[in-house]
């Protein structure tokens, strides 16, 4: 008998799911709130997962002594492994994005961020601040939808921003000083919630001015949506 297996089937979106759009300049974005029907069994499930670093060796090197980037990952592969979020997500959220339901595609794996700051973290400096491409060559477009998994946030300043595009997002360094750009929303990170952006948006993850994550781990669900003229062919090209 497993004592510890892992069980896809925690992942199911609660009842009360509550998505609400951000007055915003950079297009649709939305906030959802009770994403998961019970997040205390979702975070057991992610502890079980492996965890693999991330970054090739030049970013690595950037980042050493300063952050731990990992990443947790599950994919549905058989009968029994399924995970429920990825039938359950297109009926609750294509309207809001006035799309029809079958044009909404979700990926059968389930993909964990996992971050720790580290004793040279710079507190001035903005963290790895992208904007996400396609992970289907032949969609229209994309959304992402990160998802808050800890439990509790004493930090009350992390979280996840959103930025405007600048000439200084070019550089593609994972440091960025905090007085070069421009932040447009700073979103609380808050237990089982989640944020909708478009792929064309640049983000990051706000990593707190307190030690929380310097002891905790930070864990975000990230989840792609292809958006597509119909759902009939999907070609997954992730980069």
């Amino acid at each position: 008998m497993i004592d510890n297996y892992f069980n896809p089937h925690a992942f199911a979106l609660s009842n009360d799911f509550l998505v609400k759009k951000l007055s915003s300049t950079l297009g649709d974005i939305f906030l959802i709130e009770n994403f998961y029907d019970n997040i205390n069994l979702v975070h057991e499930e992610i502890k079980k997962l492996p965890m693999t670093l991330i970054w090739d060796k030049d970013k690595r090197k950037e980042i050493d002594n300063k952050v731990l980037d990992c990443r947790k990952s599950y994919s549905s592969n058989m009968s029994g492994t399924e995970l429920p979020f990825i039938k359950q997500l297109p009926s609750k959220i294509y309207r809001h994005l006035n799309l029809k339901e079958e044009q909404v595609y979700v990926p059968e794996s389930l993909l964990v961020n996992c971050s720790k700051k580290l004793e040279e973290y710079p507190e001035n400096y903005y963290y790895n601040i992208h904007k996400d491409g396609l992970i289907c060559y032949d969609s229209i477009h994309q959304y992402a939808v990160i998802v808050f998994l800890n439990l509790d946030y004493t930090d009350k300043t992390t979280g996840f921003n959103i930025y405007r595009n600048s000439e200084k997002l070019s550089s593609n360094k994972m440091f960025i000083r905090r007085d070069e750009i421009d932040l447009v929303h700073f979103i609380q990170a808050k237990p089982n919630m989640a944020v909708v952006i478009p792929k064309d948006v640049f983000h990051g993850a706000e990593l707190g001015s307190n030690s929380q994550f310097c002891e905790d781990w930070r864990y975000t669900q990230v989840i792609f949506l292809p958006i597509f003229e119909s759902c009939n062919k999907v070609n997954l090209t992730y980069n």
